[in-house]
């Protein structure tokens, strides 16, 4: 993955990703977006202070899951989510007679 990203794992068996350079923004999203996939359990994240730059990510999986995998689709579903929500916005704003492309 990214270098900025680290993953362990905490003695009750939950993934801590470490993000770094994100805040609430990506936090609540991906947790957000990765409860809703098969396989995650529990996925909630904390910023640790106002002033750092980082976000951790707790998730716990099913037996035999792949973290970077499940993050990787969560992501995957952001960037559909996010394309599909551009296209309705622009299509909204055409009718709107505003061009922005």
């Amino acid at each position: 993955m990214n270098k900025d990203i680290k993953i362990t794992r905490t003695e009750q068996g939950t993934y801590k990703i470490e993000v770094l350079g994100e805040d609430h923004t990506l936090g609540n999203l991906l947790a957000n977006t990765l409860l809703g996939l098969d396989g995650v359990n529990i996925a909630y994240y904390e910023v640790p202070h106002p002033l750092e730059n980082k976000v951790f990510l707790y998730v716990d999986l099913e037996e035999g899951i792949d973290p970077i995998k499940k993050l990787k689709e969560a992501l995957e579903k952001i960037k559909l989510m996010n394309s599909e929500f551009r296209q309705i916005y622009l299509s909204r704003l055409k009718k709107m007679g505003i061009d922005v492309e």
